[in-house]
C-alpha cells in the first residue's frame, strides 16, 4: 500500500500597521530596543489597547481567504515562557472552546500548482484566522544571546491550514500566491527575510488505517526553504517508515541547505488559556464589513494575466514576485501607440519580446526592464506592429535594440522615417530577387536551380539584405524559388 504525505501550514503575517497590535510604538523597522513601549515590555500596570486598524487588516485578510468572519469574538491569554516574551504570554484571538473563537474560520484558498509542465488549479480549506501579538527576537552568538523586542507586540494574523497539502512543491505554490494576494490588498509588505511572514509546517505520512506521528517544522522565512525542508522531511519520514523505523513527534528547523534538523522532542503542552481581562469583547459591526469588502475589488496582477492574457501560471506568479518587472507590466496595460495594451496583445507574443528585450539588455549591461520612461508605449507599438505583419522580426529586432539603447523614439514616426515597413507585394519581393539572380555567376545560379540548400539560403539572405530587412524569411525564399 502506498504512502502519501500530508502537510498543514501554519503562516504567521505580520500586518502592515504602522504601530503594534496593543501599544502605540512603531512596527519599522528600527536598530535594536528603541521601537520598545512600556507594554512591550511588560511592565506592571500598563493597559493594552487594541488597534483598530490591525483589526481592519486581520478583518479583510479573512474575507481575501473566503472565511466567515465571527462577529463576536475574544481575546487569551497563552501562557509560555520565551527570553523574547517579557509577559510570560501571547495575547491571540484563538479557538479553545466554543465560547473563545477566533476572528475568522471555515474558509478556503485556491491556486496554482506552479509548474512549467502544468498549471494544476489546487484549494486548501483554512480552518482559521487569528489575531496575535508577535513575540520578540532572540539573537544568539557564541558566547551569549541577545533580545531585541522591537518586534514584540507587532500586529500578527495566524493562518492554518486543513493537513490537504501534499507536497514541498505544493506548500511552496500555496505560499507564492498567498504573499502576492496579501501584498497586493496591503495586508503585509511580504518580506519574508524580514520575518514579515514565517510558515511552520506539520509534516506527517499515512496509508490505509495507518497515520504516522507528525512532526513540526518551525519558522521557514523563504518559499525556497518552505519547499525543501518539507520534501527533505518526507523523504526522512519515508526511509524511517521503510527501515521499520519510528516518527518522533517533534520539532524541527531547516539548515542553510534546506534540510530539517531536530531542535526538541515536542511535547503535550498545557498552556493554561484564560480570557483576558484587559480588552473586551471584539464586535465587528456591519460598516466595518462593508468598508473591508470595498477595499478588496482590485484581482491581483497574476490573476489578471491568468485571466485577461492568457499567460500560463508559473509565467504569471514569476513576473509578480519580480517588483521590477510587475511595475513595468502594469504600465503596459494601458494602452500604447495605436490602441496596444497587454490584454490586447496576449501573453504569449508578450513574454517571446521580453525575452528579447532581456537578452538585449544582459548583452549590454543594461538595467531589466528598461526604466526608461515611455519605454513600454514603444514596446507595445512594436509588437502590435508584429503581430499585424506590418514589419519584419528582423526590422522589429533593430528597432527595439534602437527603443532599449538610443534615445527614446515614436517607433511609426521612426518606421515611416526609416522606410522600414515590409514589402508584402509578391511582384516587388520578386523584381528584387530577379535582380540579384541576374549578377550571379552561372554556376551559382545551376547550384541553385538543381536545389542546392545553402546556395538558396546564401540568396535568400541577400535578398533580405538588398531589402534593408523588410521582406521576411519565409517570403524571400518563396520568392527565389518563384524565380528559379
Amino acid at each position: 500500500m502506498s504512502i502519501r504525505a500530508i502537510v498543514g501550514l501554519e503562516v504567521h503575517v505580520q500586518l502592515s500597521t504602522a504601530s503594534k497590535l496593543f501599544s502605540r510604538s512603531p512596527s519599522l523597522t528600527l536598530p535594536p530596543n528603541e521601537a520598545v513601549s512600556p507594554l512591550d515590555a511588560a511592565h506592571p500596570g500598563v493597559l493594552p489597547l487594541l488597534s483598530k486598524k490591525a483589526v481592519q487588516i486581520a478583518l479583510k485578510s479573512a474575507l481575501l481567504l473566503n472565511c466567515t468572519v465571527n462577529r463576536s469574538s475574544t481575546f487569551d491569554r497563552k501562557h509560555y515562557f520565551y527570553a523574547d516574551m517579557p509577559a510570560g504570554y501571547q495575547l491571540s484571538i484563538h479557538q479553545i472552546t466554543q465560547q473563545a473563537n477566533p476572528i475568522a474560520k471555515n474558509g478556503r484558498f485556491e491556486f496554482y500548482l506552479v509548474n512549467e509542465k502544468s498549471d494544476e488549479r489546487r484549494s486548501v480549506d483554512v480552518l482559521q484566522v487569528q489575531l496575535e501579538q508577535d513575540s520578540g527576537k532572540s539573537i544568539h552568538e557564541e558566547k551569549e544571546s541577545l533580545i531585541d523586542l522591537n518586534r514584540s507586540g507587532c500586529a500578527l494574523v495566524e493562518i492554518v491550514t486543513a493537513p490537504q497539502l501534499t507536497s514541498g512543491k505544493e506548500a511552496a505554490s500555496f505560499m507564492r500566491q498567498l504573499r502576492l494576494l496579501f501584498i497586493h490588498h496591503g495586508i503585509t509588505y511580504g518580506q519574508m527575510h524580514k520575518g514579515q511572514m514565517r510558515v511552520d509546517a506539520n509534516v506527517s505520512l499515512a496509508r490505509k488505517n495507518w497515520n504516522g506521528e507528525r512532526t513540526e517544522i518551525k519558522n521557514m522565512n523563504s518559499i525556497a526553504h518552505v519547499e525543501s525542508a518539507i520534501e527533505y522531511e518526507i523523504e526522512r519520514q519515508r526511509e524511517i517508515v521503510k527501515n521499520g523505523g519510528e516518527i518522533i513527534f517533534e520539532t524541527r528547523t531547516v539548515d542553510e541547505q534546506g534540510r530539517t534538523v531536530c531542535m526538541r522532542e515536542k511535547e503535550k503542552m498545557d498552556y493554561r488559556f484564560m480570557h483576558e481581562p484587559n480588552i473586551p469583547t471584539l464586535r465587528i459591526n456591519d460598516s466595518l464589513m462593508e468598508e473591508s469588502k470595498r477595499s478588496m475589488e482590485c484581482t491581483p496582477l497574476y490573476e489578471r494575466l491568468i485571466n485577461h492574457c492568457g499567460f500560463a501560471a508559473h509565467s504569471a506568479v514569476h513576473l509578480s514576485e519580480d517588483e521590477s518587472l510587475s511595475q513595468f507590466i502594469s504600465m503596459c496595460w494601458e494602452e500604447g501607440e495605436g490602441g496596444a495594451s497587454l490584454p490586447s496583445i496576449g501573453g504569449n507574443l508578450f513574454m517571446e519580446w521580453l525575452g528579447e528585450v532581456k537578452k538585449i539588455c544582459q548583452r549590454r549591461n543594461i538595467n531589466y526592464p528598461p526604466s526608461r520612461a515611455g519605454f513600454h508605449l514603444g514596446f507595445l507599438s512594436l509588437i502590435r506592429l508584429v503581430r499585424d505583419g506590418e514589419i519584419t522580426r528582423l526590422t522589429a529586432m533593430d528597432t527595439l535594440r534602437e527603443l532599449i539603447e538610443g534615445e527614446e523614439i515614436n517607433v511609426e514616426k521612426y518606421l515611416n522615417e526609416k522606410q522600414l515597413w515590409r514589402i508584402r507585394d509578391e511582384e516587388e519581393m520578386d523584381r528584387e530577387a530577379q535582380a540579384m539572380i541576374e549578377v550571379m555567376n552561372d554556376s551559382e545560379r545551376k547550384k541553385a536551380k538543381d536545389g542546392h540548400k545553402k546556395t538558396k539560403q546564401k540568396m535568400r539572405n541577400e535578398l533580405i539584405t538588398r531589402s534593408r530587412k523588410r521582406i521576411e524569411v519565409d517570403d524571400a525564399m518563396k520568392s527565389i524559388e518563384r524565380i528559379l
